[in-house]
């Protein structure tokens, strides 16, 4: 009898442990799968924040390594200086944090076309941090009528649900420091479905100060900006933007010009584009 009892007791502590092993393994299998799932869908959070920020025509996204390559063609008509507009950028990964920044615009501020050489550097992801944060500084070899100019931007990014909202700031300056100039931009995008995106974009660039001789006797900008609407479709790695709005131009006149120093453009601006994201 004795025997008897020790085998029961043998026998079902046996199949407990191994009850006991089968939903620690089934439990682990569990956890894995959740873990994986996570990754993944906060892996596509950060695709889809990334890509938005690169909807916004005129903005510095605060994003850099989410992506391979990234790149944007822009073209249309600016009302403010009267004229065809148009850039084209790409930018390469180094690593998750750097990534270098090459193109070319058909306008700077100063109504010249120029080449864009540079490099993004990220600082702050919102995942770990309260908002996106980056930097960059980009080289214009052709602006300020040849002079060149040197600009350091700085980004921010805050994406709340379907929302992403972006800001940047900047400060130029050309080798010879007998120039200033300021950009920035404000804008949000809107997922309304996973193929279309809806949002606002203004920008505005301004030569803060200027002490070059060759420049004093010229009417030069002063100012442009614009501001307005935008829709997004996305087609796989692509994204057809399309930007409506307002665009201004503002010329100020050398001192010893007669009459007023200062004229204001303004007209529509009608901008169509394609990103990609591989």
């Amino acid at each position: 009898m004795y025997k008897v009892a020790l085998q029961v007791v043998a026998f079902s502590l046996s199949v407990v442990v191994s009850a006991r092993a089968g939903a620690t393994s089934g439990q682990g299998e569990g956890q894995e799968a959740d873990s994986a799932s996570i990754d993944e869908a906060a892996k596509l959070d950060a695709q889809r924040t990334a890509r938005a920020y690169g909807m916004l025509p005129s903005s510095v996204s605060p994003r850099v390594g989410d992506q391979l390559v990234t790149g944007h063609f822009w073209g249309g008509y600016d009302g403010g200086s009267r004229r065809a507009v148009g850039e084209a950028v790409v930018d390469g990964r180094i690593t998750r944090l750097l990534a270098l920044h090459a193109g070319a615009t058909s306008s700077d501020l100063w109504g010249r076309s120029t080449a864009i050489v540079g490099a993004r550097l990220g600082i702050l992801r919102e995942s770990t941090a309260p908002l996106d944060l980056g930097v960059g500084v980009v080289y214009q070899p052709q602006s300020i009528r040849g002079d060149g100019i040197v600009t350091a931007t700085v980004a921010l990014g805050k994406t709340i649900g379907r929302l992403s909202s972006q800001a940047s700031f900047g400060y130029g300056q050309d080798p010879e420091a007998d120039d200033g100039l300021g950009v920035t931009s404000l804008g949000a995008v809107f997922r309304v479905a996973d193929r279309v995106h809806a949002g606002m974009q203004g920008r505005a660039r301004v030569q803060l100060w200027s002490t070059d001789r060759k420049l004093a006797n010229l009417e030069l900008p002063a100012l442009d900006c614009s501001a307005g609407p935008l829709l997004a479709y996305s087609v796989g790695a692509f994204d057809i933007i399309a930007q409506g709005g307002i665009a201004g131009l503002m010329l100020k006149a050398p001192p010893e010009a007669p009459g007023d120093r200062t004229r204001l453009h303004l007209g529509p601006m009608v901008m169509f584009g394609v990103g990609a994201s591989l």
